[in-house]
């Protein structure tokens, strides 16, 4: 009776400490038959599977695609926003919140017109509409939820905060949020 692997039944050479066909730890089944009625073989694991795909393929990464028109720009909050992007969309916004609201506060003052001071100051506020959707955005891409842009209203806060979201690097790959900005299409 020769030397056989107790898990697989394949001839093992003298001294062998595992088997050259499975694999196993051998040096306690050196000259004992192999049973076929066995039970504790090693078996591989299969190749994985995928949930959600029919080939059983994995999925593919979404690719980001970039936005094409104002609304999709300024008035979005379902989906990232890299630094780069938010940080020159916020200093566009910005300038023109100062030319509008600098241009109907000059007038309001030469006119002496509360109307128009109300005007300059609801044109203001009309513009924190899109201001809140790239903060939401951005928070997106650093994997936060977009209730976290109440933290632009806090005095103090608010100037970490913007530091925060210029500074720190966006996450790496799709999120829950949506796919990387800076993988485009």
């Amino acid at each position: 009776m020769g030397n056989t692997c107790e898990y697989c039944g394949s001839h093992l050479s003298n001294g062998a400490k595992f088997c050259s066909n499975c694999g196993a730890p051998v040096e306690h089944a050196l000259n004992k038959p192999y049973s076929a009625n066995h039970t504790d073989r090693i078996i591989p694991d299969p190749a994985p599977s995928y949930v959600g795909t029919t080939d059983g393929k994995p999925p593919e990464i979404p690719l980001y695609e970039p936005d094409k028109d104002f609304q999709s720009m300024f008035l979005r909050h379902d989906n990232r926003l890299n630094r780069q992007r938010f940080i020159v969309r916020s200093f566009g916004l910005f300038m023109i919140v100062a030319v509008v609201a600098g241009v109907l506060f000059t007038i309001a003052e030469a006119l002496q017109s509360t109307l128009i001071y109300l005007l300059a100051i609801a044109a203001s506020l009309i513009f924190m509409i899109p201001s809140f959707m790239l903060v939401i955005r951005r928070l997106h891409d650093l994997n936060r939820p977009g209730w976290w842009c109440i933290g632009t209203m806090i005095p103090g806060i608010n100037i970490v905060f913007a530091i925060y979201l210029m500074l720190f690097v966006g996450t790496n790959g799709p999120n829950q949020y949506g796919p990387d900005p800076l993988y485009e299409v």
